[in-house]
């Protein structure tokens, strides 16, 4: 069985950063609810840690800007939640007054450049997610648009710039100057939860819905499936909708049902 079949099964909650599972990234979290435009912040960790689930928290209203580093062009104005085939689709861009952008994002050859030299930054925070992975002219459009940033700052046209990535400032290979850059402002590494953490994180999101989650079923989801908790939470929407259909209580042999029947 797929982990993708069963995250199809339901579309996931929206992220926000109250639905986030703080842990020991309590700091973090509210750095980014207090990030006001004029400020910098940098997130750092593995996969799984939440990144891109706080990026996206933070882009889900018009006026932000989401960019992806690992996908070439892709810009989303906010809300950033879109689907893979709306992601290839030309993109309307909004800035914070609900005026299209400027026209230079359409025909300069990154589309961070374009934001970056624009006569005005039209958004009030920029996202940028997986800065591993840019590549040569997305690493200069952020270098351009870091250098925006500082120019702007204490300006009525300041905005917020939140970018993450895998490693630390100085162990990221990209340019030279933008390491540095990153620590310009605030930078926060992202904890893992504990499975302390996520087996409570689950518990209280069952009992959130009505949902009898015993420790027996939480404990099976963490050994047996994952322990990322963007799919352990689409693994217990997805067990609400098949205890429903199937009249059954939520159990360790509904749970393996569920699994078998997307095998």
């Amino acid at each position: 069985m797929t982990q993708q079949l069963l995250l199809d099964l339901l579309p996931p909650s929206p992220p926000s950063l109250s639905n986030y599972v703080v842990g020991d990234n309590a700091q973090a979290v509210q750095a980014l609810s207090q990030c006001s435009p004029g400020r910098a912040v940098y997130l750092w960790g593995s996969a799984g840690a939440g990144k891109t689930h706080l990026l996206h928290a933070l882009t889900r209203k018009p006026g932000t800007l989401y960019h992806a580093g690992s996908v070439h062009g892709g810009l989303q104005p906010g809300p950033a939640l879109r689907s893979e085939a709306e992601q290839r689709q030309p993109l309307s861009r909004k800035t914070r007054s609900g005026n299209p952008a400027h026209q230079a994002i359409e025909t300069i050859a990154h589309p961070l450049q374009a934001v970056a030299i624009a006569d005005r930054i039209p958004y009030e925070l920029i996202a940028i997610d997986d800065i591993d992975a840019l590549d040569e002219q997305g690493q200069a459009g952020l270098f351009a648009l870091y250098n925006r940033w500082r120019e702007l700052s204490g300006t009525p046209d300041a905005f917020a710039l939140v970018l993450a990535g895998t490693h630390s400032p100085m162990a990221t290979q990209i340019r030279e100057d933008l390491r540095t850059r990153l620590g310009w402002d605030l930078v926060f590494r992202l904890e893992q939860l504990s499975d302390e953490n996520r087996a409570q994180a689950l518990a209280t999101r069952a009992q959130e819905r009505g949902l009898a989650l015993s420790s027996e079923v939480i404990s099976w989801m963490m050994t047996h499936y994952a322990r990322d908790m963007g799919k352990l939470t689409a693994l217990l929407d997805a067990l609400d909708r098949y205890s429903l259909q199937k009249h059954r209580a939520i159990t360790v042999p509904l749970l393996k049902d569920l699994l078998a029947s997307q095998a």
